[in-house]
């Protein structure tokens, strides 16, 4: 499909009431593997050709480990520091 996209934000700052695991870590995980699910359902249908991914670095980094290798040729990935 030409001129599809897919545009994700992931929030800046998230707070919480504390405890072992920040929320933000405890969700980070959970979030990318949405976003990796979404990602890999647009690619099979044909969604798109090229993936380019930004984020911030420790996202980043979470968000690649939940992408499926099917999705690895198709990926160009950026790490952004947004502070």
């Amino acid at each position: 499909m030409a001129g599809l996209r897919a545009v994700v934000a992931v929030p800046r700052h998230v707070t919480g009431t504390g405890g072992r695991e920040s929320p933000r870590k405890h969700e980070a995980p959970i979030f990318a593997k949405k976003i990796a699910t979404q990602l890999e359902h647009a690619w099979r249908a044909r969604g798109f050709e090229r993936l380019i991914v930004m984020a911030e670095a420790n996202f980043l980094g979470i968000l690649r480990r939940a992408l499926p290798t099917s999705l690895s040729s198709a990926t160009i990935v950026v790490a952004e520091d947004f502070r």
